[in-house]
């Protein structure tokens, strides 16, 4: 019902296999994948938005240029965080 030793030594991918051997499945291990994955996108999504929001707070307080504390009239959103520093976030990839 779970992966002994030997198994576990020879995955590659622990949570998955275990999961496949517990449902005795395959699309058990295809779903932990797809967790893994979606997850990982929703930490990226929360840097994206939180980074900038960062920035322009330390801006705001005056730790940080205050150019970067400019906020978008209708949306406040933190336009120049966001204008100067995502050709940053790309350029680093």
């Amino acid at each position: 019902m779970m992966l002994t030793p030997a198994a576990l030594a020879q995955s590659s991918l622990a949570v998955p296999d275990a999961m496949q051997a517990v449902f005795n499945a395959p699309w058990a291990g295809k779903l932990m994948v797809f967790a893994g994955i979606a997850g990982i996108i929703t930490s990226w999504n929360a840097f994206y938005i939180g980074g900038f929001r960062a920035i322009y707070a330390l801006a705001h307080s005056g730790m940080l240029p205050v150019f970067l504390a400019k906020l978008h009239p209708e949306y406040k959103t933190p336009v120049n965080a966001n204008g100067w520093c995502l050709p940053a976030v790309y350029c680093s990839v």
